[in-house]
């Protein structure tokens, strides 16, 4: 599969859904308006912030190959104006009724409200295949909303992403026109076959100034974070190694497909809490894969791999590898690693960690500070940690319930 790059620059659960009534023009614009006047809340899961995740997300894309759904998070007691000023405006062009379309294979683009009241409303836009509901989540670079598919009812959740002159557009095999690189990545990751630990992208509209991405939205569901409060803060080895496996199985499809996930993290986890069912979520900060090293980063401080610090340079499966040993220990222990704690896992003092051997073992593979003497990412499923029988004690999650 040949991908074309085209670079600008470098890269509560209340129900009562707002519908869209596309009877006349300004009866759709007022009810989407009504939306607009609800507060939200902002996803702090990048630690580096808005700025220094935009300026980590000017990467070299080469080589050949969403948001909390369902987030439950904790707002914070405060956010810059400019910050809420920029989300405001974007949901206040985004929700709009689309006109004067510019054809792009019938998903159109939206036009200015100014047009509204000269010219018929383009019932191809994608506004007007959904209903909209409450606001999911929110982060640096756009929104999330609950939403219905009207054909059919199906729960879905919306992103909406202003675009910037980084935005990072890519040609791929099955659109005609170069997309969003969320976008194309997205559905690359989850394409026939689809994997059940990718969100899937159900639908997306590419307008001049934003992309709106239409995903699944399963339910119940929550992000990994709030699963592990629910939890006391950790999780027994048995369910996180069940967890594990999934996210392993999900990482490895998005590198075998030519995607590099490059945020692997507890807040871009959704789990279903009755099922354990993991799908990994939000493309934000993925890239092409390739052979060659990556020279700048975009994803979550606590999960870059050490080389990044050392050399400024790491590759991406050995990363991917390193995140993953990160996830299992925040999991596992309930905060991050820190360097006593990897000292004594590499050296094999295993015993203040309250887990198997295996499991010791597995996390000293994928933690290792030279990224050649890593586990592979390949063979991480092959770890003795995924062969041993543990007993079936779920007790942390059992008293959650």
């Amino acid at each position: 599969m040949e991908l074309a790059i085209c670079r600008p620059s470098a890269a509560s659960d209340r129900e009562n859904v707002l519908k869209v009534a596309p009877i006349t023009e300004e009866k759709h614009s007022h009810r989407l308006d009504e939306m607009l006047a609800e507060t939200s809340e902002v996803d702090y899961g990048r630690e580096a912030g808005r700025e220094e995740t935009e300026k980590l997300c000017q990467s070299t894309v080469a080589g050949t190959s969403q948001s909390h759904i369902d987030d439950i998070r904790e707002a914070p007691t405060s956010i810059s104006e400019a910050l809420h000023n920029a989300e405001a405006q974007l949901e206040q062009e985004v929700l709009q009724p689309a006109v004067s379309p510019k054809a792009d294979e019938g998903i159109d683009c939206a036009a200015s409200p100014a047009a509204v009241s000269t010219e018929k409303p383009n019932k191809d836009n994608i506004f007007w295949r959904y209903n909209f509901g409450d606001k999911l989540g929110k982060g640096g670079f756009g929104s999330v909303r609950k939403g219905i598919r009207i054909k059919d009812g199906l729960k879905v959740a919306v992103k909406c992403v202003r675009k910037t002159p980084r935005t990072t557009h890519i040609s791929t095999p099955f659109h005609p026109k170069p997309l969003p690189l969320e976008i194309a990545l997205a559905v690359i990751a989850n394409r026939d076959p689809s994997c059940r630990n990718i969100i899937q992208v159900l639908d997306w509209q590419d307008d001049p100034e934003r992309y709106i991405m239409v995903m699944e939205r399963p339910l119940p569901s929550m992000d990994m974070g709030t699963f592990l409060k629910l939890n006391r803060g950790v999780l027994d080895e048995l369910t996180a190694r069940h967890i594990m496996q999934q996210v392993n199985y999900a990482a490895n499809v998005c590198c075998y497909r030519g995607v590099f996930h490059r945020d692997i993290k507890l807040e871009n986890l959704l789990v279903n809490p009755s099922t354990l069912e993991v799908k990994l979520i939000d493309f934000s900060c993925a890239d092409l894969m390739k052979d060659s090293a990556y020279d700048s980063y975009c994803g979550t401080m606590p999960y870059f791999p050490p080389e990044y610090f050392d050399t400024g340079r790491y590759h991406a499966k050995p990363a991917t590898v390193f995140s993953l040993g990160v996830l299992l220990v925040r999991m596992i222990l309930g905060h991050f690693p820190t360097a006593n704690e990897v000292y004594h896992l590499i050296n094999n003092d295993w015993s203040r960690f309250v887990v198997s051997q295996e499991c010791c073992n597995f996390m000293q593979a994928c933690l290792q500070r030279h990224p050649d003497h890593r586990l592979h990412l390949e063979h991480v499923h092959c770890h003795d940690w995924f062969l041993l029988v543990l007993p079936d004690n779920q007790s942390h999650y059992q008293n959650a319930m």
